[in-house]
């Protein structure tokens, strides 16, 4: 591209970023202190958390290399990744230097093109993004997360600060998350130990809390202050699917205040706040009573960090009460004081979540923190709308990502393998990996599907470690287990093995000879095709009458056909039984029969009439008697002066002989039994001419004939 068609495109995205400031602005701001209210009029979409999300996927874990280098710091991020993949996650981590943000954005974006991540959790100083406030009269700048977790929208900065101006799509693409992101660092925190202590202290927390030996009452403090007293009945409606227990305090105004406050952060037994109270970001705290005055008490970081234990989990509803990039922002002091809290929700700027139902249904079906946001940008059908920007696009996550309000929701996968011997048992057994709170037992089930999940009612439960399937019928079988662990979660991810019942042996086709085939010979070839379906094919063996010597073929690789032949020599006459017993690879016999007959003698034969020498009329009747010892007679073929006249076949012995000419004749008659041997006996016989007519009879008949014609043909010309 020149350099003047560069210029060009410059211009217009300038242009477009002055139109997109001129855009009327009615819904949500006036003044920086303007107090937001529920927009009872957001059309949402629904939430497809239930079905969108499996208790599983691969995520990503990000170190800086500032910290990665602590030995103490490998030590609790490998814990933690243990305790994820425990969890039923497949983990990734990386930990080399991150320079700036697009670097990041890319290196996110490989892991979700090539891993398919569902997101991804950043320790350590890690770079972020800046974005513009788009809406009207205002210009606040502020970290934005979502720059991270749209991995296919395009962001534009305008004008060279580095500072996002604008977020759209192309075609094919959106503006919303394909994946979550939360962040673990302290290092502008100035209360407490270090940044490699602070973030060593929080993973092992959640590690406590993860196996079950940091929990709280599942109950949640709905805590909203005064100037969003009107919102407030929405908003506590927003919480009961995941928090049926909950107080909602907002009513009177006088009791929401810093000293119920720090009353309820120290000393009642709560897991989940969602607090809406104005604060302050530099230095960071809270601003009690309307309008931000602090009437009703101002709250400080050191106020916050003294008073513990705190709550499991956060989400704030307080202008740039998770703006990371100041010192000791308030959801970095939630975050690493007290004794329990895990995650925190919060906004970088002026704004912070609302419409919060999607976000708490996903909480309530067990969805991790990071889902849940990425469901509830999800149910916002307008997002790319200038004001949601304004308002939203601050919204991000401090601490584990990955928790979720029912701390222990995930159950491992058992691993089935056959027990015993290949040939001895139809006994199927599994392993399954510890689970931070036990197992109970296992829900199995047995199909034709090879991805059926077992549950509580289509499965069986048993306390074993495997079970018996020797009742199947031949075929093909999947056998699918989830396990339960000890607070009774079902797993949702199975672990299926292909079963091949099959007890018997390969299948054998007699190619040739026909079964009951009657050979004429002390030889006797034989074809054959074996077919295993299943197990294929290995060997077998060829056995005549009780003869305990057999023939032996085998298959160097076994093959799920195979045609063979061989030759019987030296059968006596009379009957033969042929075994054919063939064998596959998981040790199945199969038994194939048929008889053959050897018949090494000719029929006997005689013709009774004519007598040989003997003289017949122009039409006689041929005799002859057959018989045979051995196969049995089959039929005979009459030959008259050397020449095949007919078959007759079956017990009949006699035909009608007639046409020949006056004169000497040889006649042949050959019988065969079934075997197809034969014998013949020739006689000699003479043959009277036809008995006489009436002289010229014949002639004067064609003379008449003619002249008829003759005649025909004279009328049709003349036309008489």
């Amino acid at each position: 591209m020149n350099s003047k068609k560069k210029s060009v495109l410059f211009l217009n995205l300038i242009l477009f970023g002055l139109i997109l400031s001129l855009i009327p602005n009615n819904n949500l701001k006036i003044s920086q202190n303007t107090i937001i209210y529920e927009d009872t009029n957001f059309d949402l979409r629904n939430s497809d958390s239930t079905s969108s999300y499996p208790g599983d996927g691969s995520v990503l874990i990000v170190v800086a290399s500032s910290v990665w280098i602590q030995t103490s710091i490998k030590t609790s991020v490998n814990t933690y990744k243990g305790d994820l993949e425990k969890a039923g996650y497949n983990v990734f981590l990386y930990t080399a230097n991150v320079t700036n943000v697009n670097s990041l954005r890319n290196l996110l974006r490989k892991y979700y093109i090539n891993n398919d991540t569902k997101g991804a959790v950043l320790i350590g100083q890690n770079p972020y993004a800046w974005f513009r406030d788009p809406a009207i009269g205002y210009s606040e700048v502020f970290e934005c997360d979502l720059f991270l977790m749209d991995l296919d929208g395009d962001w534009w900065d305008l004008n060279g600060d580095c500072i996002y101006d604008v977020h759209n799509a192309t075609s094919g693409a959106d503006v919303y998350p394909e994946i979550f992101v939360g962040r673990i660092d302290a290092s502008l925190r100035t209360l407490g130990g270090s940044n490699v202590q602070e973030i060593n202290t929080l993973l092992a927390r959640i590690h406590s809390y993860r196996t079950g030996s940091l929990t709280r009452q599942h109950k949640a403090l709905m805590y909203i202050d005064d100037d969003w007293q009107g919102a407030a009945p929405y908003w506590t409606q927003w919480i009961d699917n995941a928090y049926p227990n909950s107080d909602d305090i907002y009513t009177p105004s006088s009791w929401t205040n810093e000293t119920d406050w720090l009353n309820r952060l120290s000393s009642y037994n709560y897991e989940f706040a969602h607090i809406a109270v104005h604060s302050a970001s530099n230095p960071a705290g809270h601003r009690f009573g309307p309008l931000e005055t602090g009437s009703e008490g101002n709250t400080t970081i050191w106020e916050i960090h003294n008073n513990g234990p705190g709550f499991t989990f956060y989400n704030l509803f307080c202008c740039r009460g998770a703006d990371y990039n100041t010192t000791d922002c308030l959801a970095t002091t939630y975050l690493f004081s007290g004794n329990y809290t895990q995650t925190v929700l919060g906004s970088t700027k002026a704004g912070g979540m609302l419409n919060g139902a999607s976000f708490y249904d996903s909480l309530a079906n067990n969805y991790s923190f990071g889902i849940a946001l990425k469901d509830w940008f999800e149910s916002n059908p307008h997002l790319e709308d200038i004001n949601n920007q304004s308002w939203f696009y601050g919204l991000c996550i401090l601490g584990d990502p990955f928790s979720t309000i029912h701390y222990d929701v995930s159950v491992p996968v058992p691993e089935i393998y056959k027990s015993g011997g290949l040939f001895t048992n139809w006994i199927y057994n599994w392993t399954c990996d510890e689970d931070m709170n036990g197992l109970n037992g296992y829900y199995y089930s047995v199909d034709r599907n090879p991805d059926s999940v077992p549950t509580e009612d289509s499965g069986t439960y048993t306390t074993f470690n495997g079970t018996d399937l020797a009742s199947l019928a031949d075929g093909v079988w999947y056998l699918h287990v989830v396990a339960e662990d000890g607070f009774g979660n079902i797993g949702k991810v199975a672990d299926h093995y292909k079963v091949i019942k099959d007890t018997t042996g390969p299948a054998v086709t007699l190619l040739s000879p026909v079964e009951d085939y009657n050979s004429s010979q002390s030889s006797v070839t034989i074809k054959w095709e074996a077919n295993d379906l299943y197990w294929n094919y290995t060997a077998c063996w060829v056995y005549v009458d009780n003869n305990s010597t057999a023939k032996f073929f085998n298959s160097s690789v076994p093959v799920p056909k195979i045609q063979l032949e061989t030759i019987l020599k030296g059968l006596s006459e009379g009957s033969h039984l042929i075994n054919i017993t063939s064998l596959d690879s998981n040790a199945n016999y199969n038994k194939f029969l048929f008889s053959l007959f050897v018949d090494l003698t000719d029929p006997i034969m005689n013709i009774l009439t004519p007598v040989t020498n003997s003289t017949v009329n122009n039409q006689f009747s041929l005799a002859w008697s057959a018989s045979d010892g051995g196969s049995g007679y089959h039929y005979a073929e009459i030959y008259i002066n050397g020449n095949y006249l007919k078959r007759v076949d079956g017990s009949l012995k006699t035909t009608s002989i007639s046409g020949l000419s006056a004169g000497q004749h040889t006649i042949n008659v050959t019988v065969y039994d079934y075997s197809g041997r034969s014998s013949s006996q020739i006689i000699q016989v003479s043959v009277l001419g036809p008995k006489p007519g009436i002289p010229g009879f014949n002639i004067a008949i064609l003379t008449m004939s003619f002249a008829a014609a003759i005649l025909l043909i004279y009328f049709k010309k003349n036309k008489i």
